[in-house]
């Protein structure tokens, strides 16, 4: 934990180093340096002090002795990999027999999409990396499966904001073959269309209430018939994630005065994804699986924030808010499940 928190301070000393560098293009030069440091720290973790990632090596060494059919349609016990999980394996494994590049292989896929991804759309790339140390990193340790999905979904942004329906499906697709809770993205696609007005808060607040009385009824057949169904067994989603993500929402309709009707691109679509989240959120309240399906939306404040300080015009108001927002997502990592299942994380080399 506290490698990870050094992490959190060694990239706020970056951006400021940076800065101070005189580099003709900063913004550039902090997200390679930030891809960089962040890959150590994801890449060379001890796997035996996380959860999952032991599983994961044994699962590589099962898929690496055995055909892909054999691991697809048959699988092994107590093992529930999807098969697009199972050909990259199966790919990697042809290239090393070390069951370590999976870890290695999906921390590039992760880091390296958010980074980009941060790079491209961020109007403040290192609030963004920030609050990516501070939400999404712990996690995606050691949910390989999960993370890089969220990463691949993310990186689908463009082809939402330009329509191109086929290649965003397509590539959906391949997310929900590493893990099957992709699917939840798609709706990001149709919604986009939608003007953002008066009438869309209402309709929101409708389709919450609905989603609230159906949630109990769709989420237990979804995973009741699902590879997942041991999910129901887990503690049930509280209303955390929903007061984050409805914090950021109204922070960014706050600063934005409420105006945000002509709303268009990235920023369009990470306003709407931190809304499908919210919804989520509430109307799965109390149900565990909710977890997991609104991170796909959670990552959506990795922009926002950034956004809606953005859009503040008076200088020590920005100052303010940027200082109130750091030191709240500061108390989210050092609080939770987050002291509990990175506590014990170290670096491969550190040992």
């Amino acid at each position: 934990m506290r490698l990870l928190a050094l992490n959190i301070i060694l990239i706020l000393l970056d951006w400021i180093l940076i800065r101070f560098a005189g580099f003709k293009k900063p913004k550039k030069a902090f997200c390679i340096i930030a891809f960089f440091q962040l890959f150590i720290f994801h890449a060379f973790l001890d796997p035996f002090v996380m959860e999952d990632l032991p599983g994961y090596l044994e699962t590589y060494d099962l898929i690496k002795e055995n055909s892909l059919i054999y691991s697809i349609i048959t699988g092994y016990v107590g093992v529930k990999m999807e098969p697009g999980w199972v050909l990259i394996c199966k790919i990697l494994s042809v290239f090393s027999s070390n069951s370590y590049v999976t870890i290695y292989f999906s921390s590039f896929v992760i880091v390296g999409l958010y980074c980009w991804m941060i790079y491209r759309y961020s109007s403040i790339v290192w609030l963004s990396i920030f609050l990516f140390l501070c939400t999404i990193f712990g996690q995606s340790l050691f949910v390989l499966r999960q993370h890089m999905a969220m990463a691949i979904c993310l990186a689908t942004i463009p082809m939402v904001v330009e329509r191109k329906f086929l290649k965003f499906a397509m590539i959906n697709l391949f997310a929900c073959s590493i893990h099957i809770t992709a699917i939840v993205f798609f709706p990001l696609y149709f919604i986009y269309s939608l003007n953002i007005n008066h009438k869309f808060f209402w309709k929101a607040f409708l389709f919450a209430v609905i989603c609230w009385l159906l949630s109990s009824t769709v989420f237990m057949w979804l995973f009741a018939n699902s590879w997942y169904n041991s999910y129901l067994d887990a503690e049930g989603s509280n209303l955390t994630n929903f007061a984050i993500l409805s914090c950021v929402l109204l922070f960014y309709l706050f600063a934005s005065n409420w105006n945000i009707s002509k709303l268009t691109g990235a920023e369009k679509c990470f306003f709407l994804m931190c809304c499908l989240g919210t919804v989520m959120s509430l109307a799965g309240a109390g149900f565990s699986p909710t977890n997991r399906l609104i991170k796909y939306y959670y990552i959506s404040i990795l922009f926002l924030v950034p956004y809606g300080i953005n859009r503040l015009h008076n200088i020590p108001v920005k100052v303010f808010a940027a200082g109130i927002i750091i030191m709240a997502f500061l108390v989210l990592f050092f609080s939770g499940s987050n002291t509990e299942y990175l506590k014990d994380y170290n670096l491969l080399f550190l040992k």
